[in-house]
């Protein structure tokens, strides 16, 4: 493809067309990108709210593309109401994107900004702020992954008291459909159970950068904005449900970052930290007539507390955990080999839990396994696994499995090597991550009974 003076490789028409559940992106002929809801939810949805979700969630997913080399972009929708807030959590995860490729941040920074003038919309008038949400205090959307986080903001949402709405996003499954194979299992497993419900829809739209047309591979930059887009796209669920809040289960940890060898912070997600979600509730206060926000209960914690209540409050719902895509063809929910894996089995086992109760089955400090976990990995590791906060967390973890008798290699290793630090620093350690951090966005009530519940189960570990 011919690139443009400006180094455009090609411009894009980005429109979009409504379905009687949802509506289709239309970007490259022949694709087929989809969001659609279960049609009672979205006939319900008002139409003026319809708007603003087709105007910002497609401009949130379709933005990046400049970074592609691709402009100018038209697209034929009006011009986002949050076009500018989009922009700026784009901007602070190109430090991450700039990492991950070996880019210039400074140069993918100045080139983003740039890309501005060659963003067109087929009305430059923004849509009109939300319609009200005639909200009830109790009421809640309930964003359910099957991760450690949602299934801890599950058990907590239940015990509280709270009406929710379950719901799961069946995203981009012709990529991961092996993975979509066994949580659909996990899933029905839940409901019969737990005897819920579970809502869903699908949202195949990140599917466009896999698409043989997109000729350049950037690693993470689809991902950018991705909290942002997946509250919008809840938005129907919030006008069912008449919901005070959407849960999502954004941890301690996506506040930490590190330091690149250009002087950057880079934030492994930056849209899941705690300024983040600051600024989009600013958003949706004004926008919902401050009858809206997205809250995070686990916003206090970090991994090793998150376990230590799931396995200690709420075992029951360690059999529906998934946090890993498997191999293709595996009916495991497992792949084991990735960090992941690592995580899940060495958090599950520091806080005296037994990892086959997650459906975990192999012993994780054998050697093989020591490039997923920071303390050993010769490779480079994962933007996740790069903030000094992850080394500790990892090493109070190896520490308490150490101290319960555990066995294998890395155990072994992990006494040679950090044994003597671990000890003088653990008490600091404990404080952190087994400690209770700042809630920032959870607000009185709620902020209290939640905290109470913990103080009660971390209290003996700090």
């Amino acid at each position: 493809m011919k690139k443009t003076k400006d180094n455009f490789v090609t411009g894009l028409a980005i429109g979009y067309q409504w379905l009687a559940n949802g509506f289709k992106v239309k970007v490259i002929d022949g694709a087929d990108y989809r969001l659609v809801y279960p049609l009672k939810v979205f006939k319900r949805f008002p139409v003026e709210a319809k708007h603003f979700l087709v105007d910002n969630f497609v401009y949130a997913r379709m933005r990046p593309l400049t970074l592609y080399g691709y402009g100018p972009l038209f697209f034929k929708t009006g011009r986002p109401t949050w076009q500018s807030f989009i922009d700026d959590g784009i901007i602070k995860d190109l430090p991450c994107i700039g990492d991950l490729n070996q880019l210039p941040i400074g140069g993918l920074i100045a080139d983003f900004k740039s890309a501005n003038r060659s963003l067109i919309f087929f009305s430059q008038q923004a849509a009109a702020p939300l319609p009200p949400i005639k909200t009830l205090a109790n009421r809640a959307v309930l964003a359910l992954s099957f991760g450690k986080d949602s299934l801890l903001s599950y058990g907590l949402a239940k015990e509280l008291g709270f009406n929710y709405l379950l719901v799961t996003g069946n995203e981009m499954e012709s990529e991961m459909g092996d993975e979509w194979k066994i949580k659909r299992k996990i899933i029905s497993s839940f409901c019969r159970q737990e005897k819920e419900r579970v809502h869903f829809f699908k949202d195949n739209v990140d599917e466009l950068f896999y698409h043989p047309q997109i000729s350049k591979k950037l690693k993470e930059a689809d991902d950018t904005n991705s909290m942002l887009a997946y509250a919008i796209e809840f938005l129907p669920f919030i006008y069912w449900q008449r919901a005070k809040y959407l849960i999502v289960g954004n941890e301690r940890n996506l506040n930490d970052f590190f330091i690149n060898q250009d002087g950057f912070r880079v934030y492994p997600a930056y849209d899941q930290s705690t300024a983040y979600t600051s600024s989009s509730n600013r958003y949706w206060s004004k926008f919902t007539h401050k009858s809206f926000e997205v809250v995070s209960f686990l916003e206090p914690l970090y991994n090793l507390a998150e376990m230590k209540i799931l396995f200690s409050r709420y075992p029951r719902l360690l059999q529906y955990l998934m946090s890993c895509a498997p191999e293709k063809g595996s009916k495991e929910r497992w792949c084991y080999h990735c960090p992941m894996c690592a995580k899940a089995f060495l958090y599950s086992a520091a806080v005296g839990g037994d990892p086959k109760k997650i459906a975990f089955n192999r012993n994780f400090f054998e050697k093989k396994h020591s490039e997923f976990y920071p303390l050993f990995a010769k490779k480079k590791l994962r933007h996740y696994e790069r903030p000094p906060q992850v080394k500790e967390e990892q090493m109070l973890s190896f520490l308490l499995c150490y101290r319960r008798g555990l066995k294998g290699h890395l155990i072994d290793l992990f006494k040679k090597r950090y044994l003597t630090e671990a000890i003088n620093k653990e008490k600091s350690f404990r404080k952190r991550y087994f400690g209770i951090q700042p809630a920032v966005n959870l607000p009185e009530p709620l902020k209290s009974k939640i905290l109470k519940i913990y103080r009660r189960e971390l209290s003996s570990l700090k």
